[in-house]
């Protein structure tokens, strides 16, 4: 179990993270593919145990899949999740997206409260190398990182009109995929049902509050 600390992201720290474009670049595109070639595979959830410059295996439950939401699930939502290294049965749970609207979750995954960070002193222009984040939220914290509204990251639509998207729709979207994933996730995870919120960065701020007040009506 690794050690917890309180969730920080200082400002010197997501610099320093970020120093080098083009590594950075890179590692997003190397995990992207290989999420690409197991995607095909992933149904509604999918554990992920190896990255490609990660060495050795991760030392925290990564899962990935897709969930499908709207009129005849013709919206396939793609999420992140990865379980709390503390005491998950008692931590938390968030519900991530990331603003634009069209950022993917792999952006707060990577660099912002995710576990994994970019390690630029040590990666040669290939592979980039890959560390562990000390100032990672899932050490207290429950995270699905969810590409959100459709068309972003690896969420897509079935149909021309599926891919039709404006606040109010992806609040309801949301809604339905918390619905449906949470039981996948294994509720009993997660016995405080109040312990539950919504986050996000830039734009995301004005959307993550709606899915509470969707839930309610």
């Amino acid at each position: 179990m690794a050690p917890t600390t309180a969730l920080q992201t200082p400002a010197s720290y997501l610099r320093r993270r970020t120093s080098s474009p083009a590594i950075s670049m890179l590692a997003c595109v190397t995990v992207l593919i290989t999420l690409l070639f197991i995607r095909d595979s992933v149904l509604a959830q999918e554990v992920i145990e190896y990255l490609p410059g990660f060495p050795g295996k991760l030392p925290f439950r990564l899962e990935t899949g897709y969930i499908g939401v709207g009129e005849k699930e013709d919206v396939q939502l793609f999420h992140y999740f990865v379980e709390s290294y503390s005491e998950p049965e008692d931590d938390p749970l968030i519900l991530w997206m990331t603003g634009g609207p069209g950022c993917s979750g792999l952006s707060g995954f990577m660099y912002k409260i995710g576990p994994l960070s970019i390690d630029p002193d040590n990666s040669d222009g290939s592979i980039p190398t890959l560390l562990l984040n000390e100032y990672s939220w899932t050490k207290r914290a429950n995270i699905i990182f969810l590409d959100q509204p459709v068309g972003t990251g690896y969420s897509y639509a079935k149909t021309s009109e599926a891919s039709y998207s404006n606040d109010t729709l992806s609040a309801k979207l949301t809604y339905e995929f918390l619905r449906k994933s949470l039981p996948q996730l294994d509720v009993s995870l997660f016995p405080s049902q109040h312990c539950r919120s919504e986050g996000g960065c830039s734009r995301a701020n004005t959307a993550t509050p709606k899915p509470s007040r969707t839930s309610k009506t």
